[in-house]
C-alpha cells in the first residue's frame, strides 16, 4: 500500500498516480525545486500552489493532496 494510497481513494484518482508522480516529479523528495522555480516533492508553480490552497510546497502530504486536487479536476475536464 503506497502512503498516498489514502488520499487517491478520497479524491478519487487512479491508484499509484500520486506515488508515480512523486517519483518523477522529484525523485522521491531528492530534488526540490527546479530551474523554473517549481517546488516541493510534487514540483508546484507559486500561483499553481496558491490556486490548491498550498502553503508549503516542501510538505509531502500536503503537496500530496493538493496534486491529489489537480490531478481529480484534470481529471474532470478531460
Amino acid at each position: 500500500m503506497s502512503r498516498f494510497s489514502a488520499i487517491e481513494q478520497e479524491f478519487g484518482i487512479p491508484k499509484g498516480l500520486l506515488d508515480a508522480t512523486y517519483s518523477v516529479e522529484s525523485s522521491r523528495g531528492a530534488n526540490l525545486t527546479s530551474k523554473a522555480g517549481a517546488q516541493g516533492p510534487f514540483q508546484f508553480m507559486p500561483a499553481t500552489a496558491a490556486q490548491y490552497g498550498l502553503k508549503d510546497r516542501n510538505d509531502t502530504m500536503q503537496s500530496a493532496r493538493a496534486a491529489a486536487a489537480y490531478y481529480k479536476d484534470l481529471l474532470q475536464q478531460f
